[in-house]
């Protein structure tokens, strides 16, 4: 975890001199920095760690979800329903949120990680394997052959995006003689089929989670969707099956967080309310549960916090418990 943290340190470090050399300044102190959602709270605390190595003490952490639904709520009026759906390469998470005036409250969250880009290409890298083993007889081992095959699919992936069927032509070592296959996007979406089920599962999830906490009669406005794999065409298709007609199509999946951190910085949007997923390993005895909830955090306490009091349930099947104590 400490090699981590210095690591993260150095790429803030590097990020701070960038912008002192385009701002012109020695004296860059404060940062917002983006979290994935799914983030628990010693990751969150790594992060304010890196910062402070990197020469920034005063750095606020906001969730990347959030950060996009501040993108958005810029120069937006009226109040708005938003969910947010995060698919970036390291993994994907949804938020619920309602945009008013520049300013966004977070109505829930999803607290796990979702499927993202990398598990999207370790699936059909697992493809690739799996044919070339059954058309040529031999297996993909050296270190050379599995990162031309990575490369070639993440070319080859992008251009799924925009044409139904990619050709697939390289010379991979460890057969010793050109590649050449033929994907078209159904086998992709076959071959990935669960993975775009536990998307939108976690949507439809997070989303009647979210409307028991609502005014009755709340309905979604939009859904703004980030990160590369958000621009995969069945899981926009799928999304909008969901929620017809709400997607938002206007902010750019790669720029929206990156915007949203930035506007935050400046002071022009604000954070009302945020909330953070939380996934808790409790032990009992010899059997460990694994508790979720989600914990609200004002706009004056910044992730990562820490709770004052933890309670915990003794068996699965408890659903009240006694308290002692005074008004």
């Amino acid at each position: 975890m400490t090699q981590i943290r210095s690591i993260a340190g150095t790429l803030l470090l590097d990020v701070r001199k960038f912008a002192e050399a385009h701002l012109n300044r020695r004296d860059i102190r404060k940062a917002v920095i983006a979290v994935p959602s799914y983030f628990n709270i010693a990751q969150r605390q790594g992060i304010i760690d890196a910062a402070r190595l990197a020469g920034l003490p005063e750095a606020r952490l906001v969730n990347e979800t959030t950060a996009a639904a501040l993108a958005f709520a810029h120069d937006r009026e009226g109040p708005k329903l938003v969910v947010v759906v995060d698919v970036s390469g390291g993994g994907g998470s949804v938020s619920v949120v309602k945009v008013d005036g520049g300013g966004v409250q977070v109505v829930r969250t999803c607290g796990k990680r979702l499927p993202g880009g990398d598990e999207f290409d370790i699936r059909m890298i697992n493809y690739l394997w799996t044919a070339i083993r059954e058309e040529h007889g031999k297996e993909v081992e050296d270190h050379r052959s599995m990162e031309i095959l990575r490369s070639t699919w993440e070319k080859a992936k992008q251009k799924l995006s925009r044409i139904p069927h990619v050709e697939i032509s390289t010379f991979l070592p460890a057969i010793d003689k050109e590649l050449k296959h033929t994907i078209p996007r159904s086998l992709f979406e076959a071959e990935c089929s669960d993975l775009f089920d536990s998307i939108l599962h976690e949507i439809s999830r997070t989303l009647k989670n979210a409307m028991g906490s609502l005014p009755e009669g709340s309905c979604v406005d939009h859904v703004v969707l980030i990160g590369g794999s958000s621009r995969i065409p069945h899981l926009r298709a799928e999304i909008d099956k969901l929620l017809p007609g709400k997607l938002h199509k206007a902010l750019s999946p790669d720029e929206a967080v990156a915007r949203g951190a930035a506007l935050l910085a400046a002071g022009a949007v604000r954070v009302d309310k945020e909330v953070v997923g939380l996934e808790t390993h409790v032990t009992y005895g010899d059997t460990t549960f694994l508790c979720k909830d989600h914990m609200q955090v004002e706009e004056w306490h910044q992730p990562p916090v820490k709770p004052k009091e933890y309670f915990a349930r003794y068996a699965m099947t408890q659903n009240r418990s006694p308290v002692e104590g005074q008004k």
